[in-house]
């Protein structure tokens, strides 16, 4: 006697639940990135030439999620063990990288510590403290989530006006700071964490027939977003 209603899973839920549009970036920050957006058309030839990338079917038909995933948070994660104690919270550890410059005084970082033998960082000097690796971290991550982008573009046969971020690594200003200035695009954060719990429970309205549609479910939602724009064009 218990309605089952069957649409989706994380992926689908959380871009729907987050409110993204039609050919929206949307960018899920944890442990892992995962960058996707919902489009009506996808290049599939395309995803072969991206290490990472994927395409599922969308929760809606005729539509699809095109995606890009990489280890980011769980560099950050591991830096935070190896240079500072338990104890140390994540707001000191923000604010010593918020106060070494842009450049991290030269020193840079290859985040791909999963996949590439090059990992690590240079332009290292006896200068170079905790911080500046956490900065050039956050800045070699930034970088890449730039190709990424670029790729998805290609991959979904679009341009982004801005990003919308959710997950634990919004929490991050100063990463969201350095992500707007390196795309040139407003970043929106998404104040609600769980959109795949909410996407999901959109679909178990319409299905149960408390809504007239999975659409009309989340019109009932009021979002805040905080926005982040590139230095000199907020």
């Amino acid at each position: 006697g218990i309605p089952v209603i069957s649409a989706g899973h994380d992926t689908q839920f959380a871009l729907f639940g987050a409110g993204a549009g039609i050919n929206e970036a949307v960018l899920s920050s944890g442990t892992w990135e995962i960058l996707m957006a919902r489009t009506s058309q996808v290049n599939t030839a395309a995803l072969m030439h991206y290490g990472g990338a994927t395409c599922e079917l969308d929760s809606q038909p005729e539509r699809f999620n095109p995606g890009i995933q990489y280890m980011a948070s769980g560099v950050l994660e591991w830096l935070r063990a190896l240079f500072w104690s338990p104890e140390t919270d994540w707001e000191t550890i923000i604010a010593q990288a918020a106060a070494i410059p842009k450049g991290a005084d030269g020193v840079t970082m290859n985040t791909r510590l999963l996949d590439s033998p090059l990992a690590g960082w240079q332009g290292v000097t006896l200068n170079a403290t905790p911080a500046h690796f956490y900065r050039a971290a956050l800045e070699g991550l930034t970088a890449r989530l730039k190709e990424n982008l670029t790729a998805l573009e290609d991959i979904a046969q679009f341009k982004a006006r801005e990003l919308l971020l959710v997950g634990g690594g919004s929490r991050n200003a100063l990463w969201n700071q350095l992500k707007a200035d390196a795309l040139g695009l407003p970043v929106k954060v998404l104040d609600d964490s769980e959109t795949t719990v909410l996407g999901a429970s959109f679909f178990g309205w319409w299905g149960a027939g408390e809504t007239v549609s999975a659409e009309a479910a989340r019109d009932r939602v009021q979002y805040r977003y905080r926005y982040f724009y590139p230095e000199g064009k907020n």
